[in-house]
C-alpha cells in the first residue's frame, strides 16, 4: 500500500492512499501487558466511569475515575501506585472532571468542568497549582487538553461564537496566545433552529461528527468523515496546510441500525423535532475519532461492523494509522471501547473495555510494528 503526495498551487500538501484493500494492510500488532480492574477487590481496582486514560513518566498508567472524582496511578504490572485528587471543592479536589493529560515533565493536568479550571498535580501526586480556564467548554470537541513540547497548553473551546483550538502560555495565569479557528460544521440533528442560528435537539444516531485532535508539537487535525475520508491539519485562521485522504469503503447501516434511526426520529417528532432529509444517514461515517500519539502518528478510528473480535461478539476499535506526514502505515484492531479515547504513547496503547459483568477495565498493550 503506497501513499502518494501532491503539493497543490496553494501550497497544501495532500497525502492520498489509494486501493481497494486500503485499511487492511498488516504491520501493527498488540502484545497484552496488563488488565487493570476487577469486579471485586480493593477500591482502587473498582471503576465506575473512566473519563480518560494516559501514559505518564516511567510508563505509569493514569486513569481518571470520574465517578469517584480521582486519578488512580498504576505500574505496568497493574499494581496500584497512588491516588490523586478526590471529591470536593477544596484545593486539589475535583467536582466534575472531564479530561486529563500528562505533560513531558510528568505533571498531571485534569480538566474540571464543574469548577471551570485545570488542576495540576506533581508526579508524586501533590498539588502543584490550579488555573482558571479562560474560555468555555464545547462538549462536542474531543482531543484536549495537551501540553505540547514547548510547554504550552492547548485545548478546544469556543470564543466569539466560533469553535477554536486555543494555545495558552503556562505562567502565573493561563494566557491565550494563539487561536486556530475550526471549520464550521452543523452536525446531523433532530431539532429546530433558534433565532441565533443555533440548532437545539438531539443528535441523529450514526450521524457524522466533527473530530479533532492535538499533536505533541501543538499541531491541530480535524475532519468530519461524512462524505469523504479526509482529515486536515490547520494553522492560524483555520488555513489548511496538509491533508490526508484515503480510498476505503464505507459501511452501510444494518437493518437494525436503520430501525434505531427511525425510532429516534419518531421519538423526536413527538417532541416537535425533525431532521433535515440530508441528515438521515444510510452509511456510517468514514471515521469517528482521531488520537495522535507522542510521535505525531495519527490513529484514526472508524466504524466497521464487519470486524469482530475473535471468540467474542464485541467489535474492537479499528484504527487506520498514518505517519505525521500523512503516509499510511497500516491498520490495527484494538479490543477497546470508543469512549474514553485510548491513549497511545511510549510504545503503549491504553484503553477501556467492559468485562463480562459490564464493569469497565483498563487494558494495556505494547505496540509492535513490522516494516513491510
Amino acid at each position: 500500500m503506497r501513499t502518494e503526495f501532491d503539493t497543490l498551487p496553494s501550497g497544501v500538501v495532500v497525502a492520498r492512499t489509494m486501493g481497494a484493500t486500503a485499511g487492511r494492510a498488516p504491520g501493527w500488532s498488540l502484545e497484552p501487558v496488563a488488565t487493570i480492574g476487577s469486579a471485586e477487590g480493593a477500591d482502587a481496582f473498582l471503576f465506575g466511569r473512566v473519563a480518560a486514560v494516559a501514559v505518564g513518566i516511567d510508563n505509569q498508567i493514569h486513569v481518571l475515575e470520574a465517578q469517584a472524582r480521582e486519578v488512580r496511578v498504576f505500574d505496568l504490572n497493574g499494581k496500584h501506585v497512588r491516588t490523586i485528587g478526590g471529591p470536593g471543592g477544596g484545593p486539589g479536589e475535583l467536582t466534575f472532571p472531564v479530561g486529563m493529560t500528562v505533560d513531558p515533565s510528568g505533571q498531571v493536568w485534569v480538566s474540571d468542568e464543574g469548577a471551570g479550571k485545570y488542576i495540576v498535580y506533581a508526579p508524586d501526586g501533590s498539588l502543584t497549582r490550579e488555573y482558571r480556564r479562560p474560555f468555555p467548554w464545547v462538549p462536542l470537541l474531543r482531543g484536549g487538553p495537551r501540553v505540547s513540547r514547548d510547554s504550552s497548553l492547548l485545548d478546544f473551546g469556543q470564543l466569539g461564537g466560533r469553535r477554536v483550538a486555543v494555545r495558552m502560555l503556562v505562567d502565573s495565569v493561563l494566557l491565550p496566545t494563539d487561536t486556530i479557528i475550526l471549520p464550521a460544521y452543523d452536525p446531523p440533528m433532530f431539532g429546530r433552529q433558534l433565532k441565533s442560528g443555533e440548532r437545539i435537539g438531539a443528535f441523529v444516531p450514526f450521524g457524522a461528527q466533527q473530530v479533532t485532535a492535538i499533536g505533541p508539537s501543538g499541531e491541530i487535525w480535524t475532519g468530519v468523515g461524512a462524505s469523504t475520508y479526509r482529515l486536515a491539519r490547520l494553522r492560524g485562521e483555520g488555513d489548511t496546510v496538509r491533508v490526508i485522504e484515503m480510498d476505503v469503503s464505507r459501511a452501510a447501516l444494518t437493518s437494525q441500525e436503520r430501525a434505531t434511526v427511525d425510532s429516534a426520529a419518531a421519538a423526536a417528532a413527538g417532541k416537535g423535532y425533525a431532521a433535515r432529509p440530508e441528515d438521515m444517514p444510510a452509511y456510517h461515517p468514514y471515521f469517528e475519532d482521531v488520537v495522535i500519539d507522542d510521535r505525531g502518528n495519527l490513529w484514526v478510528r472508524r466504524a466497521d461492523p464487519g470486524v469482530r473480535q475473535k471468540g467474542s461478539g464485541s467489535r474492537p476499535a479499528l484504527f487506520d494509522i498514518f505517519a505525521e506526514d500523512g503516509a499510511y502505515t497500516g491498520t490495527l484492531a484494538a479490543p477497546v471501547e470508543a469512549d474514553p479515547a485510548p491513549s497511545v504513547g511510549k510504545g503503549l496503547l491504553v484503553g477501556v473495555r467492559a468485562d463480562s459483568t459490564g464493569a469497565p477495565v483498563v487494558e494495556v498493550y505494547r505496540l509492535l510494528f513490522t516494516k513491510r
